[in-house]
């Protein structure tokens, strides 16, 4: 069979036997591997911050001391007649007591399974949920809760909410910081093993000049090698972020979910994490073909 095979061809400069074929790809993957993650970091978190304002700018909690009432009975009644105040008012939808189970529910995590059967002086919360664009005065249902109850605590979320926004927020500025200069290191390394390769080859190159190569044939061997490189590069640190983030998930699969941010990833999510290689071996080619490019006017 050997005497039917026809000889491959060899490529006019040999940049695959470089070291540097052997060694950026490693180099890349690792940058392609922390951009995955700084990605999906950057896009979980804004996604959780979307989910918790959504979930919180609607409503707001009343919360009625237990000092208000001298029996529990009494404290009973006091936050249904609250609650009742609470939903007749404009702009609100509804006014619900949470029971004792919710509030155990939502203590559990800090105080144990028994925190409603402790002997402690925890208030009584209801849950008010806005009407039609969730925008209700809120100084208005704070004068109706000091006539009616005094010691009543009207909480709108709002504060909290926008610093922990604001904060969240600035965490996915840093990692979209974190992406782009991950990419610049990467253009460098690429344009340093550019020169290191046309140094090498310096001599063929030449020689390709003298029969006739165009700078545009020479750049193109290049930027053909370096896509290679940079997508297999690419594909080896997209392999090994999949693997971090499915075991980070496997971990956290116990977890609560309700603060935590979902490490499953939408389909347009997936899709920018798919392209990661293709993108590192666009920016690897384009980045050796400008380099070679200028480097060969300069021998002109």
């Amino acid at each position: 069979m050997s005497l039917f095979r026809l000889p491959r061809p060899s490529p006019p400069v040999p940049l695959a036997r470089d070291f540097s074929s052997r060694l950026i790809p490693w180099i890349i993957a690792l940058m392609v591997f922390l951009a995955a993650l700084a990605t999906v970091t950057a896009m979980q978190v804004a996604r959780a911050v979307g989910r918790w304002d959504s979930g919180l700018s609607g409503s707001m909690t009343v919360q009625i001391p237990s000092a208000l009432a001298a029996t529990p009975a009494a404290l009973d009644a006091e936050v249904k007649r609250v609650a009742a105040l609470l939903a007749a008012a404009p702009g609100v939808a509804s006014a619900e007591p949470l029971s004792d189970e919710r509030l155990s529910a939502l203590l559990e995590p800090w105080l144990g399974p028994n925190a409603m059967a402790a002997d402690l002086p925890i208030p009584r919360l209801i849950d008010v949920r806005l009407a039609g664009d969730g925008r209700a005065d809120a100084r208005d249902l704070q004068r109706r809760l000091e006539v009616a109850a005094p010691g009543a605590v009207l909480d709108t979320h709002r504060a909290w909410l926008d610093r922990l926004v604001a904060y969240v927020y600035s965490l996915v500025w840093t990692a979209r910081v974190a992406v782009g200069l991950i990419g610049a290191a990467a253009v460098v390394t690429v344009i340093f093993a550019t020169l290191t390769r046309f140094s090498i080859h310096q001599g063929a190159i030449e020689l390709l000049h003298l029969i006739g190569a165009t700078d545009a044939y020479v750049a193109r061997q290049f930027q053909n090698q370096a896509f290679r490189v940079g997508f297999l590069g690419g594909l080896i640190g997209l392999a090994g972020a999949a693997l971090t983030l499915g075991l980070l998930a496997e971990a956290a699969r116990d977890l609560n979910p309700i603060w935590l941010p979902s490490l499953r990833l939408t389909l347009a999510e997936g899709l920018v994490l798919a392209g990661l290689p293709l993108a590192s071996g666009l920016l690897a080619g384009a980045t050796a073909q400008l380099t070679i490019r200028r480097v060969l006017r300069r021998m002109m």
